[in-house]
């Protein structure tokens, strides 16, 4: 074995040297009386590889092609005939492969994709007892501070107002002083994600939301300020914009599933009334 793949490892040497030539193709590894040629390695082999990541792609593809020609050789002495008879799993995959691409070129043809936001509301109004949360998600203002900055008493007085002049103060003296400010773009979050990030403890997540519109903690290092600005319980709706992008693979999903529904039943019109099939 140790011989085979020195041959190995010196036969895909010269192939990488002489790249830019056209050569013979050699065989480079053989198990019974199969072959494995330097073409097939060279199709695995990315063209920008360096010469050592090349001969560790070739030896790792050519001993996994040894060891799936030796199990396929103990298969082809341990099946019986009936077992190996795969002409019908065979035919059922070819049908299968060539009827889904054939589908999949109609759909980039001829299937419009697009989506509307009144379709996606359409859609949320009708079916909205399926998106009920599984966990709870909040919008909330966040803002991590170091324990020796100045001015944390000011910024305990106006991280709680939603004044416009107190937000841009609060949010000019975070650019200055904060190790992260972060109003999560006004978006939904889970509350988990929000409370992870804090040094406290709970035992009960949905209590301690209801409990805490406002939150102010410290560590070592860090002041912590948490406004909750919306809250959404688990076993409640999720609201809209939340599963927006759920929503919008739905639609898409369900538009296919109209186009292929449409489809068969086209093909199976136009194979009736030009006689292509009998039902005896």
């Amino acid at each position: 074995m140790k011989k085979l793949f020195t041959i190995i490892i010196f036969s895909f040497t010269i192939f990488s040297c002489n790249q830019g030539q056209k050569e013979e193709d050699r065989p480079v590894a053989k198990a019974h009386d199969k072959y494995l040629f330097l073409s097939e390695i060279k199709e695995v082999v990315p063209n920008n590889s360096s010469k050592e990541d090349s001969l560790l792609i070739a030896n790792s593809y050519i001993k996994q092609w040894i060891t799936k020609q030796l199990i396929l050789q103990k298969a082809e002495l341990n099946l019986n005939k009936k077992e190996k008879d795969i002409t019908k799993l065979i035919n059922d995959y070819r049908s299968s492969i060539l009827t889904h691409r054939y589908i999949q070129k109609l759909i980039e043809q001829k299937l419009n994709t697009q989506y509307t936001e009144e379709q996606l509301k359409e859609y949320y109004d009708q079916y909205k007892f399926n998106f009920i949360l599984s966990y709870n998600i909040v919008k909330a203002l966040y803002i991590k501070i170091p324990i020796n900055a100045p001015g944390l008493d000011r910024i305990k007085k106006i991280y709680k107002s939603s004044k416009i002049e107190q937000l841009e103060e609060l949010e000019n003296y975070c650019l200055l002083n904060a190790k992260k400010f972060d109003s999560f773009n006004d978006s939904w979050i889970p509350a988990s994600k929000l409370l992870n990030s804090l040094p406290i403890e709970y035992s009960n997540e949905e209590k301690y939301l209801k409990n805490h519109k406002h939150i102010e903690v410290k560590d070592a290092e860090y002041v912590y300020f948490v406004r909750i600005k919306d809250v959404r319980y688990i076993n409640t709706l999720a609201p809209y914009e939340y599963i927006t992008d759920d929503l919008i693979q739905i639609v898409r999903n369900k538009k296919r599933i109209e186009f292929e529904a449409e489809l068969e039943k086209e093909i199976n019109k136009e194979a009736k009334s030009k006689n292509l099939y009998v039902i005896y």
